[in-house]
This record gives C-alpha cells, structure tokens and sequence, in this order.
C-alpha cells in the first residue's frame, strides 16, 4: 500500500463581490480557514468588484506572481 502523498499549495483567496468587505465576506474568511487548517499557505485575501477590468487586473497581478500561487479557482463566473 503506498502511502498518501500530501503537498502544501500556495494559494490565494478572491471574493468578487461589490458589497462585502473583509467583516462581512464570510465565504472569503470560512476558505481562508479551511486552506490554513490543511496546512496551505493563504497568500493573500483580496476582495474586489464586480468589474470586469478590474477582476482581469487582479489575475493577472497574481499570475504574474506563479508560481507563488499554485492554484486559482472560480467560484462563480467566468472569464
């Protein structure tokens, strides 16, 4: 039997939202906790509108920033 293999990803937590803010993104922080508690790195926690621009920004900035970011995931959305 082979043993699990476990890695630790660097990761980075984006709400897309116009109206939450870090107190009342609940989603963000719950993600954050869950990414933490299995021991992967929360690089950042960015909250930003829903602008399409901006959104597109943001991806850029953190893909710019591979491989510090292992992973990127959509929740709702597409690009």
């Amino acid at each position: 039997m082979h043993a699990k293999e476990s890695f630790i990803a660097n990761c980075a937590v984006v709400t897309i939202s116009d109206t939450r803010t870090f107190d009342t993104d609940s989603s963000g922080v719950y993600i954050k906790e869950v990414l933490t508690a299995a021991n992967h790195s929360v690089l950042r926690h960015v909250i930003v509108p829903d602008d399409g621009a901006k959104i597109k920004q943001l991806f850029a900035e953190l893909k710019k920033g591979a491989p510090s970011c292992d992973y990127f995931n959509r929740w709702h959305g597409a690009f």
